[in-house]
């Protein structure tokens, strides 16, 4: 299912900018000025009020502002008003990061820089980070569950929440083998 808050800009991130990013040149800057230019500041406060969309935008504008930068281009002020704009209504950086890329970047409609065998990598990194991270949050929650289930125990004398505890300790290893068996 697609996910495109930003509408041609959304559809550029994740159709063309791969492609464009192989041969970066000032076409790829007028590109982006021209799909900046059809976004209304109503559009973009509309996505600001959707966290989903909101998040998914600011991942959009941020790879592109990446993308641009890496390839010795300067990106246009509008994107980095954007940029600014989208990340200052999350609390978030203005600046890439690895829960965006791998967290809030869609399964379904991934975005990446590149194409190809090097693009196949890239899906596969983050989408076995995002497995990595799935797990360890299991484990996270496992773990404080077997410590609030300890901690009124430690308190008295005898011990009847040790059983429950250990259940959820031994859980765990479910969660952490196949993160460890990743390639």
């Amino acid at each position: 299912m697609k996910q495109r808050p930003l509408g041609k800009l959304s559809d550029f991130v994740v159709e063309i900018m791969p492609e464009k990013l192989e041969e970066p040149s000032l076409a790829l800057i007028q590109l982006c000025e021209e799909m900046l230019g059809t976004l209304s500041q109503g559009a973009i406060t509309q996505v600001i009020q959707s966290s989903n969309a909101r998040d998914i935008a600011s991942l959009d504008t941020k790879m592109i502002e990446a993308g641009i930068v890496h390839s010795g281009l300067t990106p246009p002020p509008r994107l980095a008003e954007l940029v600014d704009e989208l990340s200052t209504s999350a609390g978030e950086p203005s600046a890439l990061t690895y829960e965006e890329l791998v967290l809030v970047n869609p399964a379904s409609d991934l975005r990446k820089f590149t194409r190809g065998e090097i693009g196949e990598t890239e899906t596969a990194f983050y989408r076995e980070h995002y497995l990595i991270e799935e797990r360890l949050e299991r484990a996270i929650v496992k773990i404080r569950k077997a410590v609030e289930e300890l901690l009124p125990s430690m308190a008295l004398a005898h011990d009847p929440n040790t059983p429950a505890a250990v259940q959820a300790l031994m859980e765990i290893e479910g969660d952490l083998f196949p993160v460890n068996c990743l390639d």
